[in-house]
């Protein structure tokens, strides 16, 4: 009898109509991942972040309006060239009820908005837990139950949700770098047979021009995972796709590596890294300051993989030449010092001619166990120069990399490859010229 009951709500399934009360199967699903959710602040993982821009090939006129462009793309008459892509490397964490980043190995999570940090192109907060808390314990959310359906050979139930703008806490930038309410709607499949949340979806209601996007659709995909002493769930998949206002659309897919749970002696810092290790004998405990101006030869310990690179690897190079103080020829910097920083833009852009560009800003020097700060621009009469000639044979301009507000002494330099293959590998051992900068005083 038992066999012939299960052999009748599989059957259910099959043909569209659930077996399970969806209420119930809801209110459980919606138990268990908040006390899942609970344990976020205890997790942190690595967020692999890979951006693709797209243009229209026919440019739109002026003032299309979206739903003009989403018609177009329901009838499959819109037709998108890729531009360009880039990725990033991040560390996130959840902590008081909101997603907080750092590039990935940092020694600090930053307190900034991640935007704030990473420069230009899309970027989306959420995907790994706070839209469920926002949803899951907002009173203003209401859901319908659509039905029962398979997704990825699993037999689901499928929820349809929404959130009034009243009840949002879903921001989104506007061009004046102002943040705005917008109300929002989505799905979310759960498997009945565990009560455990499959996917999510959110979208955005047409946004207001004056953020210069039409919408902004994010799908998570989730898995439940086992770290440390207890469960977490945690996104498998997340991906944000971008429709702006003059027809170029940008997706921007996540995927999460290296989690870990913190142990009830490990904390979350936001504070600057201590001051290294104490100096070996014979090495002064003072770094001695280095003034602007000064020139010298980086050359690059390992290689740069694009196909696996992106913005927020840590970098190291040498020094190959000892840098010396003007006047009295004291060494400042000694030849064989290692400067330390990170790849802050890795970009494959393919118009208007295939081309790779790569930043790097630096921020230390070591030199047997002693760190300083360490800045630097790539040299204006040797490296801008090829920079120049290379932007002009592709047809390009001369990129810019803007730091952070305030950490304008970080402004390091663009290095671009030109190439028609998609992959590139800048190998160690490469040479490149630069130009001190003086650290601001402390």
């Amino acid at each position: 009898m038992a066999n012939f009951f299960l052999l009748v709500a599989l059957c259910a399934i099959a043909s569209g109509q659930s077996a399970y009360d969806p209420s119930v199967v809801l209110a459980r699903t919606r138990d268990k991942v908040l006390k899942l959710a609970d344990r976020l602040p205890k997790c942190t993982c690595m967020q692999t972040v890979n951006r693709a821009y797209f243009r229209p090939l026919v440019k739109p006129r002026p003032g299309t309006p979206c739903d003009q462009f989403e018609g177009e793309s329901r009838r499959g008459r819109r037709r998108l060239d890729l531009e360009a892509t880039d990725r990033l490397h991040l560390d996130v964490i959840v902590t008081g009820g909101e997603e907080i980043y750092s590039w990935a190995g940092a020694s600090r999570f930053e307190s900034r908005w991640v935007g704030e940090f990473i420069g230009a192109g899309p970027i989306s907060t959420g995907g790994f837990g706070t839209f469920l808390l926002d949803i899951l314990r907002n009173d203003g959310t209401t859901f319908e139950f659509e039905g029962a359906t398979k997704l990825g050979g699993k037999d689901l139930l499928h929820y349809a949700y929404q959130v009034l703008l009243a009840a949002s806490h879903y921001f989104t930038l506007k061009t004046d770098r102002q943040w705005l309410t917008t109300a929002f709607r989505g799905s979310m499949w759960v498997n009945p047979a565990n009560d455990e949340l499959e996917r999510l979806t959110v979208l955005t209601s047409e946004l207001p021009p004056e953020t210069g996007a039409c919408t902004a659709d994010t799908r998570v995909d989730y898995q439940s995972v086992h770290l440390g002493n207890g469960g977490f769930l945690l996104p498998l998949e997340n991906e944000l796709h971008f429709l702006l206002r003059d027809g170029t659309e940008s997706t921007s897919v996540s995927t999460y590596s290296k989690c870990r749970e913190y142990l009830a002696e490990s904390g979350v810092s936001f504070e600057e890294p201590a001051v290294a290790a104490k100096a070996p004998v014979g090495v002064a405990a003072e770094p001695v300051r280095v003034p602007d101006g000064l020139a010298l030869v980086l050359a690059l310990t390992t290689l740069i993989d694009t196909d696996i690179a992106g913005a927020g690897d840590a970098i190291a190079a040498r020094v190959k030449n000892a840098v010396r103080a003007p006047g009295s020829g004291a060494v400042l910097i000694p030849a064989g010092a290692v400067a330390l920083g990170r790849i802050v833009r890795m970009e494959h852009r393919l118009v208007p001619a295939p081309h790779f560009m790569v930043s790097i800003s630096w921020a230390e020097i070591e030199d047997h166990g002693a760190k300083a700060p360490f800045f630097a621009r790539t040299d204006e009469a040797v490296d801008l120069k090829v920079v120049r000639e290379r932007a002009q044979n592709l047809g390009i301009r001369v990129p810019v990399w803007l730091p952070p507000p305030g950490e304008s002494k970080r402004a390091g330099g663009w290095f671009i490859f030109p190439t028609s293959k998609k992959r590139y590998v800048v190998p160690a051992g490469y040479e490149s010229r630069w130009r001190t900068v003086a650290p601001e005083a402390r």
